[in-house]
């Protein structure tokens, strides 16, 4: 079954890099180059996914540059809605009030829209 919807607050292009090494240490097996390539910014043209992209103006371990990028990766080579959330006085991940009150509204919203929750029916009693 395809994903309906996506939420992203994970890294971008330093995943590549991060693969590559681990505690400072080069891992086996992975390079930058073969990062890169595996990065998703690189298969943005592939993306099917309803994407919302959440991020923190203040982030110094993953920039917002990097979530401006992948979105506009997404509305270049796509037709899948993809929405940028930036939150100016946040770094990484939303921890203030009121912004931690509207990224949970937006979120909500997100998955209600694309992942709409279906009617609740009431258990039959007899087939309990």
């Amino acid at each position: 079954m395809p994903l309906a919807c996506n939420l992203c607050l994970a890294r971008y292009r330093r995943w590549a890099l991060r693969r590559a090494t681990s505690s400072g240490r080069r891992r086996t097996g992975w390079s930058y180059t073969v990062g890169c390539s595996r990065s998703p910014i690189h298969h943005a043209d592939r993306v099917k996914t309803p994407t919302l992209h959440v991020c923190g103006a203040l982030d110094k371990i993953t920039p917002a540059s990097q979530a401006l990028e992948f979105h506009k990766a997404l509305q270049g080579s796509t037709d899948v809605e993809t929405v940028l959330l930036t939150y100016p006085h946040e770094g990484h991940g939303i921890r203030n009030m009121p912004a931690i009150f509207d990224f949970t509204a937006r979120v909500m919203y997100w998955f209600e829209r694309h992942i709409p929750l279906r009617p609740v029916h009431r258990a039959d009693p007899d087939h309990l």
